[in-house]
């Protein structure tokens, strides 16, 4: 239980930082994340959110897989496909 708190509390963080990068905040954190991650990891940044809570989510109820694959299928190729631009 503590796993499937910490991965959903995570998710959302990321969700909210991108939603606080869009407004103006958090802007050094942002920077901070293309230079030492990737440009290509903070554009897929909601996706892979979404993907840690269904990750999250699949710990305690096994049918939040079937969400997890897609997920983790378009995170990969957003990656890809903005890494190529």
């Amino acid at each position: 239980m503590v796993v499937t708190v910490s991965l959903v509390a995570l998710g959302i963080l990321g969700i909210v930082a991108t939603a606080q990068w869009r407004r103006g905040n958090w802007l050094r954190t942002g920077r901070w994340m293309v230079r030492n991650a990737s440009p290509p990891f903070v554009i897929a940044l909601p996706l892979v959110s979404g993907l840690v809570i269904s990750l999250g989510f699949s710990f305690v109820w096994p049918v939040a897989v079937v969400a997890t694959a897609p997920l983790a299928a378009g995170a990969l190729v957003l990656m890809i496909t903005s890494a190529r631009r």
